[in-house]
C-alpha cells in the first residue's frame, strides 16, 4: 500500500466558541491557504508605515483592519458558510470588543497563526 493510497480528506479544525453577546455558540473553522495568504499579504502592504507614521502605528492599523477580516473568514455556519460580513464584525467588535477579541485568537489559533503573523516584523 503506497502513501497517496492511505491519504485520508483533509478538513479545516473547527470549534464551537459559547459567546453570549451572539446569543450562543458560534462556529469558528481555520482559514483556506488561499485566505491565510490574502490576510498575509494585506497586512504586509497595512504594516508599511505611511506618511508620519511610525512602525508601530502602522502595525496597529494593520491589526484594526485584519480583525474583522479575519472573523468574516472563520466564523461559519454549520455548513461552513460565512455568518457575517466584515462590516457586521466590525461593528460587532466597537460594541463587544472582548467577544470579538476572543473569536479572533480562536480563529488565529486554528489557522496555525499567532499574532505577529499578522502584525508584521
Amino acid at each position: 500500500m503506497t502513501a497517496l493510497s492511505r491519504l485520508q480528506p483533509v478538513a479545516l479544525p473547527r470549534e464551537a466558541v459559547l459567546v453570549p453577546a451572539l446569543g450562543g455558540e458560534v462556529i469558528v473553522q481555520g482559514l483556506l491557504l488561499s485566505q491565510r495568504l490574502e490576510l498575509h499579504a494585506l497586512q504586509t502592504d497595512l504594516s508599511t508605515p505611511r506618511g508620519d507614521e511610525t512602525a508601530d502605528q502602522a502595525r496597529n492599523r494593520a491589526g484594526a483592519h485584519i480583525v474583522p477580516l479575519m472573523l468574516a473568514a472563520a466564523v461559519v455556519s454549520p455548513e461552513g458558510r460565512p455568518l457575517w460580513g466584515a462590516a457586521d464584525w466590525e461593528t460587532f467588535g466597537a460594541v463587544h470588543p472582548g467577544p470579538a477579541l476572543e473569536l479572533f485568537d480562536v480563529a488565529m489559533r486554528l489557522s496555525g497563526m499567532r499574532v505577529r503573523d499578522v502584525q508584521g516584523p
